[in-house]
């Protein structure tokens, strides 16, 4: 994931610097190899914040679900065995 942002980002940010001419895929390597050593630092420092953060505000599926509120169905009914 890092590596792809950061060649995107390069690609974007150097087309906006210094435009699409001559040279701009080189130009986008050279950029993308200061680029990706440093997002690859960034995730691995920031990622136990993040795992943090988000066990901090993104709750699972309750245990009780929603076939607890659901009417039982009938005997017999499709797919329930067979009828008496």
């Amino acid at each position: 994931m890092a590596g792809i942002i950061a060649f995107v980002m390069s690609a974007v940010l150097t087309a906006l610097g210094s435009g699409l001419g001559d040279g701009y895929i080189w130009r986008v390597l050279r950029s993308y190899a200061v680029a990706f050593p440093v997002a690859f630092i960034c995730v691995v420092i920031f990622r136990p914040l993040i795992v943090y953060l988000v066990k901090k505000t993104v709750h699972g599926p309750t245990m009780a679900g929603p076939s607890s509120t659901a009417a039982p169905s009938p005997k017999g009914a499709a797919g329930r065995g067979p009828t008496s």
